[in-house]
């Protein structure tokens, strides 16, 4: 009886790149020599990619201010309240006579007059009705007789905040409030009513 043979085999290994395999198909997990792959071995992060792809806005810098020129003078008001009236006094050039006046017609929200005080000298007078928001950039002619200049342009600059935005920080100390309408307004056209006017709408809509 023969004893049954012994079979042997020989096997040979292949590496990844003995295979050439094409690039779409070879695996991507590692490389051949078997390091782990990290961030820094793969491509940019897509962030990265559309970050640097996006436009970038930059706005232009407001315009700075203007300086005044011969015969004209602003007034800063600061930021203002919407619903609020305010007022403010300026003093008008040395020897201003007692009939200098405001030329009219003058901007819807602001009321002048000239005003000759206890020492004889002339002031203006100028009261702002903020029933606007956002900026104020208006201007009026005063006539001074008897001034360096028989004329003298006021222009009156602010920034007036809605009720809904809270209080302004501070107004120039030239500035004063008369009275106050802010809060009446804010409770006027608050969320609640807003709503209830909506409801009522729908309502009278929906009714034969």
């Amino acid at each position: 009886r023969s004893e049954p043979k012994a079979l042997c085999f020989s096997v040979e290994m292949t590496t990844m790149d003995e295979l050439q395999l094409p690039p779409a198909t070879r695996p991507v997990g590692r490389k051949a020599s078997g390091r782990r792959l990290s961030w820094a071995d793969q491509g940019p992060i897509i962030s990265a990619v559309l970050a640097d792809e996006i436009p970038v806005v930059v706005e232009d810098p407001p315009p700075e201010a203007t300086p005044d020129g011969p015969g004209e003078q602003t007034i800063h008001l600061g930021i203002l309240r919407q619903g609020n009236l305010y007022g403010t006094s300026h003093p008008l050039p040395p020897g201003t006579q007692p009939d200098a006046e405001v030329v009219h017609p003058l901007p819807s929200v602001i009321s002048a007059q000239v005003v000759i005080g206890e020492d004889g000298c002339a002031f203006l007078q100028v009261e702002i009705d903020v029933n606007f928001e956002g900026r104020l950039r208006e201007r009026f002619t005063v006539r001074t007789p008897g001034a360096e200049l028989p004329e003298l342009v006021i222009k009156l600059e602010a920034s007036a905040m809605s009720p809904k935005d809270g209080r302004p920080g501070s107004t120039p100390d030239n500035v004063r409030l008369i009275r106050s309408h802010a809060d009446e307004l804010l409770k006027h056209n608050s969320e609640g009513v807003e709503w209830k006017r909506a409801s009522l709408v729908v309502d009278e809509e929906g009714s034969p």
